[in-house]
């Protein structure tokens, strides 16, 4: 599953978090970070830690499909 960075920054901004601190919240590694940023696949566990972290749907984070 890919993760819109657009998408993810706007989550944390609503949830008054950097993107560092919802990596870290969600307990995952910084390297999930780099693989958002360069439109990546990541782990379907971790796109919910995120979501969960952020209180918000998985769907809201997804990247759109082209």
């Amino acid at each position: 599953m890919k993760i819109s960075y657009r998408k993810l920054a706007i989550a944390c901004a609503n949830s008054a978090l950097n993107i560092t601190a919802a990596i870290s919240k969600a307990n995952c590694s910084i390297n999930v970070l780099h693989r958002i940023k360069n439109g990546k696949n990541v782990n379907t566990a971790t796109v919910g830690k995120l979501a969960a972290a952020l209180g918000v749907t998985v769907e809201s984070l997804l990247a759109d499909e082209q």
